[in-house]
């Protein structure tokens, strides 16, 4: 027999299923936004890595970063630039190590 889930309001969920919803996400609030506290805060910001800032910038699911805070994506923006500024200066060094080899074997 298959078990299919059913929609059910918050409002109507049981004393356990509320403590329940309570529990799950104060866990979330703990593992993505810092949260110390026994307290649900609510308002907390979703903390990320520099990398996963650069990446959620990136994927483009998440095209207009409407995601991040404002501050998010800025520090996003910065990073992106930096990523991008030390990528052209490999680039360059790439290229200026093969000219050299070529010119090596001429």
């Amino acid at each position: 027999m298959l078990a299919c889930s059913v929609p059910v309001r918050v409002t109507k969920f049981s004393d356990v299923g509320r403590q329940t919803l309570s529990r799950a996400q104060l866990e979330a609030e703990r593992r993505y936004c810092g949260n110390k506290t026994e307290q649900l805060q609510l308002t907390s910001e979703i903390q990320m890595s520099a990398r996963e800032k650069l990446c959620t910038l990136l994927d483009l699911r998440t095209v207009g970063a409407k995601h991040l805070s404002q501050k998010q994506a800025d520090d996003a923006m910065r990073l992106l630039e930096g990523a991008y500024v030390t990528c052209a200066i490999n680039v360059r060094d790439f290229r200026l190590a093969e000219e050299r080899v070529r010119e090596q074997k001429a």
